[in-house]
C-alpha cells in the first residue's frame, strides 16, 4: 500500500467527519439535518475502517492517534 497516496485519497473523508463532529459538539445533534446524520453514520464507518487499516499496515502512530480522535 502506498501510504501517501492512501492518506491523500482518504483525508477528505476524515476532514468531513471531523467537521460534523465539531458541529455536533458545539451545537448538538438537533443542529444536524437528516442527511447530515446519514452522512455522519457513513463517514464514521468509513473512518473506523481506515483506522483498522492504519493499525494493520503500521502506517505510523501519529496517523493512528489522529484517526482515533477524529
Amino acid at each position: 500500500m502506498n501510504i501517501r497516496r492512501w492518506i491523500g485519497r482518504r483525508q477528505p473523508t476524515w476532514q468531513a467527519l471531523d467537521a460534523l463532529l465539531k458541529k455536533l459538539e458545539t451545537r448538538g445533534v438537533k443542529a444536524l439535518s437528516a442527511e447530515e446524520i446519514r452522512q455522519f453514520a457513513s463517514l464514521y464507518r468509513s473512518v473506523s475502517g481506515d483506522l483498522a487499516r492504519a493499525k494493520t499496515n503500521q502506517v505510523g502512530e501519529r496517523l493512528v492517534s489522529d484517526l482515533q480522535w477524529v
